[in-house]
């Protein structure tokens, strides 16, 4: 090994050590007990509804997809850590690992002939990033994706069971089940056993093997569609062909692109779709001696059904989401670049096993360029990550009784089932019945105080804001404003709103205040706070409300704005 290579693998290693470190790290900063959005129908009222409705809710489907098997994973976590989510977050990472373990075997099967060091392989390197890469962030900080990994992470060890399947019928079984659970994780989980037909087909494995992957198929599809309900807001594929062709193709271009869309950023589009047409050709090009008869290596032949896998999930999101007039944002979520970066996975894999990549140093430099430049995705590790603080804080809403939707929508689109579901939690003791400051706001919510503290603290009332309430009479307020236990140079972290002697309303602190901490030091800095305040009577101008922060034994008076 000469010593640029060995400097060019030092620096890849480096590289890919702290994509995963700062992916590890992301996955810390972002955790939230909080469910967001689908967790709160997918995850927690499915738990409830499991113990009186039988398999009903195992089954049901949530959009298109029967997510029976991360139904089993939240059941687990909900019953095991009581919906704390921190095994579900770890999971996602979990996930990510295995992927790339799946990747090095499929490397390991290429390699098979001279057995070269693994860490010598720069080719390596560049599968631990695309593994952990931060662009996928969604699927790293939100604790309802375990599904998305396993929809991608399933057939990928099917299609590789397969390839080593002749002479094995251990690795055929493996195969088939794999190939049947896919369709239990996500809705596109239904092409791998149609792809592993194909598959078997192409290796020329014999009709037996062909004949017990389409029994399976047929009987995976047909139970999978049995009592299939549409989503009345997915628009039909033919009429998404035909009203928005040209949507489609660009949706499915940008889909396969989508890493070159993230690390460009604005006015990205056009490379990206560029990116999507190279995989095509790419794919196409290796696949192109299929068509004369030609056999390919079973290993070389299961990535090329595996990008095909990936194609036509790209193929159906497109289909289905491609009329829907979203923005770029919402266009192409992070979540969607896991697929696509495992196809680019699949594709450097090939693109090795025919001498193109990861050979002599100046491609181990063109690789160290590479992961250099996805690596920049990391960065989005250290964004402000306030909005998990506020994730929070909603669930407050639901103890005091306001309507604020303005912060419920933040982490569910459905206010009454919000309300009613973090009631069923508080009275459970799972996931946000749990946390401190709301259960002491469901405690605490219309009772007197039996003593006041003595000590004062320090802050301010920035505005009022009114909002409806959930039920009864009366008037509901959304509170912003600061607060300091100057004494003891600490924020406290959370605290109850009196009126009238009675505690009518909680507020949670660790919003950043730079202003505040500018002034009362770095302690201060995470000092802001949002409220929610029911009164008899309207809030008035120049009005006191005292803030009683028991932990810290203080208490503060606010003027209203």
């Amino acid at each position: 090994m000469t010593e640029a290579r060995r400097w060019m693998l030092r620096g890849l290693a480096g590289c890919a050590l702290a994509v995963v470190i700062t992916s590890v790290l992301g996955g810390i900063r972002f955790y939230s007990p909080v469910p967001f959005w689908d967790m709160w129908n997918g995850y927690l009222e499915f738990y409830y509804r499991s113990f009186n409705e039988g398999w009903l809710p195992w089954w049901e489907l949530h959009n298109e997809h029967r997510l029976v098997l991360a139904k089993a994973l939240f059941w687990l976590e909900l019953s095991l850590f009581k919906g704390n989510l921190q095994a579900l977050f770890a999971l996602n990472l979990v996930f990510a690992g295995l992927i790339l373990w799946t990747f090095v075997a499929w490397l390991r099967r290429l390699q098979e002939d001279d057995h070269p060091v693994l860490l010598a392989q720069p080719v390596f390197y560049l599968l631990v990033v695309l593994a952990f890469s931060w662009m996928q962030q969604e699927n790293f900080t939100w604790a309802f994706q375990s599904q998305f990994f396993m929809a991608y992470l399933l057939p990928l060890l099917a299609f590789y069971c397969l390839a080593r399947s002749r002479g094995s019928d251990g690795f055929f079984v493996l195969a088939v089940l794999l190939g049947g659970l896919s369709a239990l994780t996500m809705a596109n989980g239904l092409l791998a056993l149609p792809l592993l037909v194909l598959q078997a087909m192409l290796q020329r494995l014999g009709w037996r093997p062909v004949i017990v992957l389409l029994v399976t198929g047929f009987c995976v599809f047909g139970l999978y569609f049995s009592a299939y309900q549409s989503p009345e807001w997915h628009t039909p594929w033919s009429q998404s062909l035909m009203d928005n062709s040209g949507a489609v193709v660009v949706y499915f271009l940008a889909y396969l692109g989508g890493p070159l869309y993230v690390l460009l950023g604005d006015w990205s589009l056009i490379p990206a779709l560029l990116a999507g047409v190279v995989m095509i050709c790419s794919a196409a090009w290796l696949a192109w001696p299929l068509v004369f008869g030609q056999r390919h290596h079973p290993i070389e032949l299961g990535l090329l059904v595996f990008i095909l896998f990936i194609g036509g999930t790209a193929l159906s999101t497109a289909l289905g989401r491609a009329g829907l007039g979203s923005e770029m944002a919402q266009f192409l979520p992070s979540r969607y670049l896991t697929p696509a970066l495992m196809a680019w996975s699949a594709m450097a894999l090939l693109l090795y096993s025919r001498g193109l990549i990861g050979n002599g140093w100046k491609q181990a430099g063109g690789l160290l360029l590479l992961v250099l430049a996805l690596g920049s995705a990391q960065l989005g590790v250290f964004a402000d990550n306030s909005h998990i603080q506020a994730r929070k804080a909603a669930v407050l809403t639901a103890t005091v009784g306001v309507r604020d939707t303005d912060f419920i929508d933040r982490i569910y689109f459905d206010p009454e089932r919000f309300r009613r579901l973090t009631l069923q939690a508080l009275a459970s003791g799972h996931s946000v019945g749990r946390l401190e400051a709301v259960r002491a706001s469901a405690d605490w919510q219309g009772r007197t105080m039996p003593e006041l503290p003595e000590r004062r603290c320090q802050g301010y009332l920035d505005r009022v804001m009114e909002w409806p309430l959930f039920a009864g009479t009366g008037y509901g307020y959304r509170l912003e404003g600061w607060l300091v236990d100057t004494e003891r140079q600490r924020v406290p972290a959370h605290f109850a709103l009196l009126a009238s002697d009675q505690v009518q309303g909680y507020g949670l602190t660790g919003l950043p205040r730079p202003d505040v901490a500018g002034v009362h030091g770095k302690s201060a800095a995470e000092s802001g706070f949002v409220a929610w305040l029911r009164t008899d009577k309207p809030l008035a101008s120049a009005e006191v409300v005292r803030l009683v922060a028991q932990q810290e034994a203080c208490v503060a008076e606010l003027t209203v704005p």
